[in-house]
Order: C-alpha cells, then sequence, then structure tokens
C-alpha cells in the first residue's frame, strides 16, 4: 500500500542542518521530501541512527540523509548531518517535513450534546457525538473529538486533545496542553471493597477525583481510577504510554514516565522523573523516590530510593539483579557438575568403606 501524500514543500539537506544547528557532511543541496524508517527509506528521503544496533544501516539504506551522532564515523559518499542528540532532532525533522493532521474547527458541531450549563471556549472544538455534561468547562484552544465523553463538573484545560472515545467521568480534572488518547477512561471507580459480616464483598464508594496537570500525555486505552478520598494525581509533563493501569489514589510526580501494560496499585507516590518500564507492577502503598528507574516485568514490592534502579521479581538492585541472572543461565552446566561431583563423592566413599572393611 502507498503511503499517503504529504503536501510539505522540500528542503535541502542545508537548509535543514541551519534549522537543526548540525553540520552537513556529503551532498548539501540534496532535496529532502520525507522522514522514513531508516530501513524503508528511500531516495528523497530522511532517516536517523540513534542507536548503535542500527549503525549496519549506513551501507545499506537508500536514504538520502541520515541524522547521526557528531562522533560516529561514516562512510565515503554519504550524507549525513552531525547533530548533538540525533533522535530530538528527527523529532524536529518530523514536524518539519511531515505536516500535523488538519486541525478541528472551533465551534460545538450540532452533532454534539452539550448542556446548557456546560462552558465551551468559544475558540474550542466539540465534535460530532461528543457528550459535555452540566458543570464541565472545556478550554481555550482545546478539542474535544468526536464522541468523547466529559463528565459533570469536569475540567479540560486550554490546547489539551482529547481524542475520539476519551471518558472523563464526572468531576475529573485536565490541565492545559495535556494529550489523552483514544480509549482511555480517566475517574472510574477505584478497586476498593471489603468483606461484610456475611462474608460478601461490599464496594467502598469511591468519592475523590482524579487532577491531571499540564503537559501530561496519556496513551490509548490506559486507565486511570479515582481516590477513594482525595485525588489521584499525575504530575506535570509526565508520559503514559497505551493500556496502563493507575490505581485509586496513586500520586505520580513530574516528569514521569510509565511504559505499556504497567500497573500501579493504590497509594502508590513516585517522585519527580521516575520511570517505569513495560509490564512492571507496583503494589500498594509504596513510596518510589524521584529518578528511580524499575526494569520490565519487574514487580516492586518495597520503597525504593531516589535514584534506585531494580529489575526482577521480586525487584532487587540491577547490579545484583544482572548477576542473579548470569547465574541461572549457568544452572543446568552448574547441575552437572555437582552431580558429578556426588558420583565421585560416592565412588570415594565407597573406595575407603572398602579399604576400611579390608583392614
Amino acid at each position: 500500500m502507498a503511503a499517503p501524500p504529504f503536501e510539505q514543500p522540500p528542503i535541502t539537506v542545508r537548509e535543514l542542518a541551519a534549522e537543526l544547528g548540525g553540520e552537513v557532511v556529503g551532498e548539501a543541496d540534496t532535496l529532502l521530501r520525507d522522514v522514513k524508517p531508516i530501513e524503508q527509506a528511500g531516495p528523497g528521503d530522511l532517516s536517523f541512527i540513534a542507536n548503535p544496533k542500527y549503525e549496519r544501516f549506513l551501507h545499506e539504506t537508500e536514504a538520502s540523509c541520515l541524522l547521526v551522532s557528531r562522533d560516529l564515523a561514516v562512510p565515503e559518499g554519504r550524507t549525513v548531518i552531525r547533530c548533538d542528540d540525533p533522535y530530538l532532532a528527527f523529532a524536529f525533522a518530523v514536524t518539519r517535513l511531515r505536516p500535523p493532521p488538519p486541525e478541528r474547527p472551533a465551534g460545538i458541531d450540532p452533532r454534539a450534546v452539550v448542556h446548557p450549563e456546560a462552558e465551551i471556549a468559544p475558540d474550542a472544538s466539540v465534535g460530532a457525538g461528543a457528550v459535555v455534561e452540566a458543570g464541565a468547562s472545556v478550554g481555550s484552544g482545546a478539542v474535544v473529538a468526536p464522541l468523547a465523553y466529559v463528565g459533570h463538573r469536569c475540567r479540560v484545560g486550554e490546547r489539551t486533545v482529547l481524542h475520539p472515545h476519551v471518558t472523563l467521568y464526572h468531576d475529573v480534572m485536565v490541565g492545559a496542553d495535556c494529550i489523552i488518547h483514544s480509549g482511555a477512561v480517566l475517574g472510574a471507580d477505584g478497586f476498593g471493597f471489603a468483606p461484610g459480616p456475611d462474608g460478601r464483598l461490599q464496594k467502598v464508594p469511591q468519592r475523590g477525583t482524579v487532577v491531571v496537570e499540564d503537559g501530561v500525555e496519556i496513551g490509548a486505552n490506559t486507565t486511570i481510577d479515582r481516590a477513594t478520598l482525595g485525588e489521584t494525581r499525575i504530575g506535570a509533563g509526565s508520559k503514559i504510554d497505551n493500556q496502563v493501569q493507575i490505581a485509586h489514589n496513586v500520586q505520580l510526580g513530574p516528569g514521569c514516565i510509565v511504559v505499556a501494560q504497567a500497573g500501579i496499585s493504590g497509594s502508590t507516590r513516585l517522585g519527580r522523573g521516575c520511570v517505569v518500564a513495560a509490564q512492571a507492577g507496583i503494589v500498594g502503598h509504596l513510596e518510589i523516590g524521584d529518578g528511580a528507574m524499575i526494569a520490565a516485568s519487574a514487580g516492586v514490592t518495597r520503597n525504593l530510593a531516589p535514584g534506585a534502579k531494580v529489575l526482577g521479581q521480586p525487584a532487587v538492585p540491577a547490579e545484583r539483579g544482572k548477576r542473579a541472572y548470569v547465574l541461572i543461565e549457568r544452572l543446568p552446566e552448574m547441575r552437572k557438575r555437582l552431580r558429578e561431583l556426588e558420583r565421585r563423592l560416592e565412588r570415594l566413599e565407597k573406595s575407603r568403606t572398602a579399604g576400611s572393611t579390608g583392614c
């Protein structure tokens, strides 16, 4: 299937390098029309190398130009732009060579359902089939895409985008410049139940809310539960991937990263700039210090100090965990050696017993 056409005018390697603050090696007047993955790039395309695993493509790719680090050895005849951070430069190049999707028109689509007591900024956009309940407000430049739901008394900040099928339950507060992707649900009840006298589980009312600070991005089908009381809070600038579960009363500090399929249990607090990798799990009521890094599939069962790096189940300090994994890989060999030593010891014992009997 052919790629969709793009309407951005082409740019020369020289012009792009000037905008990036990079240094051209090779043909500076080459025209660039698109940006593509290095495996798929062809003439007229720009790509990048930020990971050593892809350096082999220096000799294989048909891309007209590559963004590379300033110290990478480049073969003769290859046109590159040397820059401080190729991945960051790539992010800029995408915006330069690939136009963003069309902006949604300001105003309320006649097919939307907006309560008379909702407040919609004149330059906000509310799409077809979207619902905005009583007491909710949608800020200047914000977008409530078709089929999104904004519950009673919710707040959607300026320039925030709610993609189709986003659900904000009642009283959820979302700050400015946020992006919430399709299928995300904010403010569903936290998982709270108490056993009654008859042994049946009784629901504990969830009467708190969710607060999302400015500049947060939340991936598709992620769920963030409302607090039992008080707030579940997502700190400013945090980035949450698809299919993440954040339970009631969790406090996520500013600038955190939570990767796909991770789960954070109730009332756990993460400090500033923490990283929770894919499929990691954190039990409830823990304190995770600033800058802690939790490896993929790790299971965290105790508090972590600032800057801690952990992996494994249960999670242990990363260096100790790596040594343990090395030993695990050697277990078959070690088992074989142990059985051989046992046999030798058994033969030795038999020999000694026989010698003792002979005396």
